[in-house]
């Protein structure tokens, strides 16, 4: 026995000497086959940040029921069990005292509402399957377009999630998600323009930022306390195409009075938060949303115009279009006029390798603009129809461009809730199904912070703490030998 045990122990000296002996690049390509080791790696290593994710989608489906629990809302189900609605009524007082809820006839008839501590678990799983979207939503396929659910869902999400009461735990869940994950950079898009508050009064966009500004001051703080990684959270003002010339909501800002009539669009105050406000460096840019048409349908304007109108009037502000996120031919060449229009960063770039013109490839590879891709929105929104479809690898590789340059190429998971990811399953997802390097997935990392909208000193900052922190992280990281301790594994996204 005692032979037996000397020649195990010395099989396993050899096994760990020989595991040293190899370089990180050949431990992370021994790991590739084996989803669950590959999730573990990346929910250890420091991923830099999520630069393109909603804050009204991002939140996990079961932290949204704390949250709307925590904030009294009540959650309403049909007579069949759909979850319908967050709702939250309206406080009553009468004259003798009593208290009513107003539910403006929407917890009546054939709908049930329920407070948090009488939902069930089949109430909760409910709730997820209304968030989630999957190929197994049995509502997918009732509108045409490949968004029809996005419509859906948000329908469910608005009003919980535009309260800007709720606002700051909406944050606080997605700081604390991306410390446990080493995310150490948020980049949210967000709306602020006309929230309200619980009470139902609008609040100024400037005592909003305030406020936000503040809360993820405090949630550092407490993260730093618990001997947390502490997250930097920047916002950008997300402007829907179709809606530029809506007015902005009450905002006391310089220069962007708000009187009746009067009001600044969305655009105008977008651009000037963004450029020349005091709140710069912390709403950090813009982005168009919604569907994949830049042009804006107003006379005798196009988004190359208003922008140039804009940054003469307040001055340069950093600007992200979503792009390429359809593959549909009159989208084709959508990337070359968010480019011609000013992009600073493109967020999907999904069609470049087959949908679009020799002119907008030969754009792009001959540019440096930053892309950021998500790949479970792609193929949950049936934008790629399976992972296999996807050109990511290409895309990243620079395999569409003649001269086979690198793009500058960074991972995201765009609404993390509506898709049941995260940033790591992200990685875990583009490793388990292509043969990037680990040197590929490390620049994926390091190009969110360098693609970023954050001020250049910030941003220098947070790459030169990537750079130290994946050192350490390749120098002293080991995978664990019980098999009980590795993730759970990172599913291909349907």
């Amino acid at each position: 026995m005692r032979i037996v045990t000397l020649i195990l122990l010395a099989v396993a000296t050899s096994a760990a000497i020989a595991e040293d002996a190899l370089t990180f690049d050949q431990r992370f390509d021994l790991m590739r086959s084996d989803r669950q080791k590959l999730h573990t790696l990346f929910r250890a290593m420091p991923l830099g940040g999520d630069t393109h994710t909603h804050l009204s989608g991002a939140v996990s489906a079961d932290a949204l029921i704390e949250i709307a629990g925590r904030n009294h809302y009540y959650f309403a189900f049909s007579t069949e069990g759909k979850f319908l609605a967050f709702v939250a009524p309206k406080i009553i007082l009468a004259k003798d005292g009593s208290v009513t809820f107003d539910f403006g006839g929407r917890c009546s008839g054939n709908t049930l509402c329920l407070q948090s501590d009488s939902l069930t678990n089949k109430h909760r799983d409910q709730i997820r399957q209304a968030i989630w979207i999957t190929d197994a939503d049995p509502q997918r396929g009732e509108k045409k377009g490949k968004f029809a659910d996005f419509v859906r869902v948000f329908g469910v999400l608005d009003e919980l999630t535009d309260n800007s009461n709720v606002m700051p735990e909406l944050i606080h869940a997605l700081m604390d998600e991306a410390s446990g994950i080493r995310v150490s950079y948020l980049e949210l898009k967000m709306t602020p323009y006309g929230r309200r508050n619980r009470f139902g009064a609008v609040v100024p966009i400037e005592t909003l930022l305030n406020d936000l500004r503040s809360e993820i001051d405090a949630k550092n703080r407490a993260l730093a306390r618990a001997g947390k990684p502490t997250v930097v959270v920047k916002l950008v003002a997300q402007l829907l195409r179709s809606r530029l010339t809506r007015t902005g909501g009450i905002t006391n800002l310089p220069y962007i009075g708000c009187s009746g009539s009067d009001c600044a669009t969305r655009w105008e105050q977008a651009h000037y938060l963004a450029s020349l406000s005091r709140f710069s460096d912390f709403l950090v840019g813009y982005d168009f949303v919604g569907l994949p048409e830049v042009k804006l349908e107003l006379p005798n304007s196009t988004a190359k115009k208003m922008i140039r109108e804009l940054t003469a009037k307040y001055g340069d502000a950093n600007i992200a279009i979503h792009s390429g996120e359809s593959d549909e031919t009159k989208f084709a060449d959508n990337i070359a006029l968010a480019l011609d229009a000013g992009a600073d960063r493109l967020g999907h770039a999904y069609n470049l390798s087959s949908k679009v013109s020799s002119e907008t490839r030969d754009l792009v590879c001959q540019g440096n603009t930053p892309m950021v891709i998500g790949l479970s929105s792609n193929v949950r929104l049936q934008v790629a129809p399976t992972i296999d479809d996807h050109p990511f690898v290409g895309v990243i590789r620079g395999d569409i461009c003649a001269q086979k340059k690198p793009l500058p190429v960074a991972l995201a998971t765009d609404d993390a809730g509506l898709f049941n990811t995260d940033l790591a399953l992200e990685f875990c997802i583009a490793a388990a199904n292509s043969n990037l390097t680990w040197q590929e997935m490390k620049q994926l990392a390091k190009q969110s912070l360098l693609g970023s909208f954050a001020p250049a000193q910030e941003k220098a900052q947070l790459v030169a703490e990537w750079e130290r922190d994946i050192r350490e992280f390749e120098e002293n990281w080991v995978l664990p030998t019980d098999r009980s301790q590795l993730a759970a594994g990172c599913p291909d996204p349907t």
